[in-house]
């Protein structure tokens, strides 16, 4: 029996798929709970409409993922911070990064795309690595001056 999967199922498929199953676990289970429907002629024009209106919002926003790397890479960001001696009194937190970016060069990142393994605590140049969703990871220098 074919279905088209409303919800991403383990060991299945993912959302929109169109699967083959067998017709005891269609009725008992996906249908059941509402995670597929019968795949009818209909179902499937309209699942191709929804198929390609979803590739082309990916596309765009790949664009755009593209556009806020292009614009970061090979950029440094400068931070002050108050300092004894050669270390930070507070570290650097992936928050301090993201206000920094926002205010000086008004791009919007977000916190899960930084990679810091702890807060940074000393002075001087430090590599920030930025992982954007459809983009390879990439560097930005952040330097840390005292206040």
């Amino acid at each position: 029996m074919k279905v088209v999967l409303l919800q991403n199922v383990p060991k299945l498929g993912q959302a929109y798929d169109v699967k083959e199953v067998s017709e005891g676990y269609a009725k008992n289970f996906l249908l059941a709970r509402k995670l597929a429907v019968l795949a009818s002629p209909q179902v499937l024009k309209g699942l191709q409409v929804r198929k390609n209106s979803k590739n082309l919002s990916e596309a765009k926003k790949g664009n755009v993922y593209k556009s806020l790397k292009n614009k970061l890479l090979n950029r440094t960001v400068v931070i002050k911070a108050k300092t004894n001696g050669n270390t930070l009194f507070s570290g650097v937190h992936e928050d301090d990064i993201i206000s920094e970016v926002r205010s000086t060069l008004h791009l919007d990142l977000e916190k899960r795309w930084l990679e810091i393994q702890s807060p940074i605590k000393s002075l001087g140049v430090h590599l920030v690595f930025i992982k954007l969703p459809t983009v390879d990871k990439f560097s930005i220098k952040l330097n840390i001056l005292p206040l």
